[in-house]
């Protein structure tokens, strides 16, 4: 890939963990200007962060592809219940990134704290092989998807050795001490260079003023940066302007990419799906239509977990004819989840009188206990025909030698309101989804 290809899929996520301080009491207070301990693991303020995107767990102990497969099928179920609640319009979220930023979390979780963390996203004795799994099969070189994770703690604020050495174990996240007690503002601005320096600057200012401050204690971050290329890319010469029919009533002429070729498809339970491969074919982008015209809401509203699985089991390769739009989404600001969480049950970790963190800190009579203040979520998405000028090259040579067309079997043609999802197709993992009511 060229260096100047253009980052096309990436997000980040940040969980911000508060030291409660209505029981009146205060944080111990750390003077001079030592390495912060935490635990056996020494790092100080001061020290060069090093290159998570190249990074890989170190404990890879029952990383089996089983491991991995369960985590992502509670994944998924998590990712198509939070889908059903957002609101209409175009839409992108990574529930890869919030899993793996949560299943860190539920590691320092403990009591009805941990059990109610588990609950969304099928965590349990797994988890953490599966999780280290997936992320070092992510950062390999050459690998389109690259993951990475970080813990940044109040520099006078003590963590449990076990939790940072199973975050940095499994997760490849390593910690870093920040004076969030002395300069908030100059600990945010170090975190937000750090998810732009991840993500190509498409989001620099992932956590506005104020999202931390002098009570926060542990910001616990995942970046995850996508850029692939089709496996059979479209031909620029090939996009043309055509209605893009929004609603029954409204349309517009937009970018239709168009390509004949073999790919796996389905028509199942009023949807069509089509699938289309990325170079070295780990990973795909999963596009689904209704059958029925502007039936897209009537699908979503029916779409889960279940549903989801009809759809990938369906899937048979055939020629096709498509027709999708380039596109691009974003999610920004910054969404918080914590709403959303709390719908699906978890409430102790958001309440001060309740959480139970005592996996990431022991508690002390002085210290106000950890409670979960935020969790905030990015993300940006773009497809286009080829994703690189070398891919793009490739297009054109592919298209000189077109034979000449029989009538296909399946056409897919996305001129109306749409889903997406990429996802790992090992693991089944759904690393990114979303929907497109305007390609513009």
């Amino acid at each position: 890939m060229l260096a100047s290809a253009v980052p096309r899929i990436l997000t980040p996520l940040v969980m911000l963990c508060a030291a409660c301080e209505a029981c009146g009491g205060s944080p111990p207070v750390h003077t001079g200007s030592d390495p912060v301990v935490v635990g056996t693991h020494p790092v100080s303020d001061t020290e060069t962060p090093m290159p998570e995107l190249a990074m890989v767990p170190s404990d890879l102990s029952g990383s089996t592809l089983e491991a991995q497969a369960s985590l992502a099928s509670g994944s998924n179920r998590f990712a198509l219940d939070l889908f059903r609640g957002r609101p209409a319009g175009n839409q992108v979220f990574s529930p890869g990134s919030i899993s793996l930023a949560l299943a860190m979390t539920w590691a320092g979780a403990r009591g009805e704290t941990a059990a109610q963390l588990a609950r969304p996203f099928g965590f349990d004795d797994d988890t953490h092989a599966g999780a280290a799994g997936l992320i070092h099969a992510y950062n390999q070189p050459g690998s389109p998807l690259a993951v990475a994770n970080r813990l940044y703690g109040e520099q006078s604020f003590d963590l449990r050795a076990a939790f940072v050495s199973l975050a940095q174990d499994r997760y490849a996240a390593p910690f870093e001490g920040l004076n969030f007690r002395q300069d908030a503002e100059g600990a945010r601005h170090q975190i937000n260079r750090w998810v732009a320096d991840r993500t190509h600057h498409r989001i620099a200012d992932l956590l506005s003023r104020g999202a931390v401050n002098e009570s926060t204690r542990l910001v616990l971050v995942n970046a995850a940066y996508f850029l692939g290329d089709w496996a059979d890319p479209f031909e620029r010469h090939a996009t043309q302007y055509e209605p893009f029919h929004a609603t029954a009533t409204s349309q517009f002429n937009v970018p239709l990419m168009n390509k004949r070729l073999g790919a796996l498809n389905a028509t199942v339970d009023g949807a069509r799906i089509l699938s289309l491969p990325y170079a070295g074919n780990r990973f795909a982008m999963v596009f689904v239509l209704p059958v029925a015209r502007h039936g897209l809401a009537a699908l979503e509203r029916s779409l889960d977990a279940a549903q989801w699985e009809r759809f990938m089991d369906a899937l048979r390769q055939d020629e096709v004819v498509v027709a999708i739009p380039r596109f691009e989404v974003k999610l920004e600001p910054s969404l918080s989840l914590v709403d959303s969480l709390q719908q699906m049950g978890v409430t102790h970790a958001f309440d001060s009188a309740l959480a139970d963190f005592t996996g990431m800190a022991e508690p002390r009579p002085d210290v106000g206990p950890l409670v979960v203040g935020n969790i905030l979520h990015q993300a940006f998405l773009r497809v286009d025909e080829a994703g690189t000028e070398a891919a793009a090259a490739t297009a054109v040579v592919m298209a000189e030698g077109a034979a000449a067309p029989r009538p296909p079997n399946f056409v897919f043609r996305a001129d109306e309101p749409f889903l997406f999802a990429l996802r790992d197709q090992q693991s089944g993992l759904i690393l990114f989804m979303g929907r497109v009511t305007d390609p513009r």
